[in-house]
């Protein structure tokens, strides 16, 4: 094989495990309350008020 297609194997085959990582973690959180709560409140909640804050400066 030459290096180009080494590269082009190692990256499928990174993505691959990165899909499935996703995937497993994706799964562990929706299956589980309190998990999902977590990252309601560890993402969405953060982010809406940054959001929040930008357009609370732009009315200024």
């Amino acid at each position: 094989m030459e290096g180009g297609a080494k590269a082009m194997d190692w990256l499928a085959t990174a993505l691959e495990n990165c899909t499935t990582l996703f995937t497993w973690v994706l799964n562990l959180v929706t299956s589980n309350a309190l998990l999902a709560i977590v990252l309601a409140c560890g993402t969405l909640v953060p982010a809406g008020i940054g959001i929040f804050r930008k357009i609370k400066r732009a009315a200024k």
